[in-house]
């Protein structure tokens, strides 16, 4: 859907559902998974980072600062693992995106063609947009969780999905920008 009307022309599809269709009616049920193998490659060592970081920082942040507010301490912390993500969710979202988004009827590039096509620098590009997402989403996701937990103890799964709405919000324009970028 963020692909779409690159050209100007007519929208190619009217919303998610109709999407869906168009998706499985031209190119079969398999296109739903296209692109699945770099995000299986990349999202295990892009959540280790991010969760390693967002610890590490934060450890250092409650010995600087004793006393501060966890919340507090958790937004800053949760930007530094969210800016540390970003070695590995580039390179696999732009890997993700290239077979998504080529013409009908064009032979589906291999991950190891476009990796080799795009070479280091080019598994990057956008790199800048997606900091600009990443930081403030974790940033604001770790600290809304952290807060919602320590109000209500026993709702660690309802305090996630919360803490996602915000950050969601927030930062989909600019995945909206870095998804246009990479498919340059």
């Amino acid at each position: 859907m963020q692909a779409q009307n690159l050209d100007g022309d007519e929208l190619q599809y009217k919303d998610e559902i109709d999407c869906f269709k168009q998706l499985v009616i031209k190119e079969g049920p398999a296109s739903l998974y296209s692109g699945l193998v770099p995000q299986l490659l990349g999202i295990a060592p892009e959540k280790a980072m991010k969760l390693t970081v967002n610890e590490a920082l934060l450890s250092s942040l409650e010995t600087m600062m004793p006393g501060s507010r966890l919340w507090a301490l958790e937004f800053i912390a949760g930007g530094g693992g969210g800016a540390s993500q970003v070695v590995f969710t580039n390179p696999m979202e732009i890997v993700k995106v290239r077979p998504q988004t080529q013409e009908e009827g064009a032979p589906k590039k291999s991950f190891w063609s476009i990796v080799k096509e795009l070479g280091v620098t080019g598994l990057y590009e956008g790199a800048s947009v997606a900091l600009a997402r990443d930081v403030p989403s974790s940033a604001i996701f770790f600290a809304t969780y952290t807060l919602l937990r320590q109000l209500y103890t026993e709702q660690s799964f309802l305090a996630g999905a919360i803490a996602a709405i915000p950050a969601t919000i927030l930062v989909t324009p600019m995945d909206i920008i870095k998804t246009r970028l990479q498919i340059l």
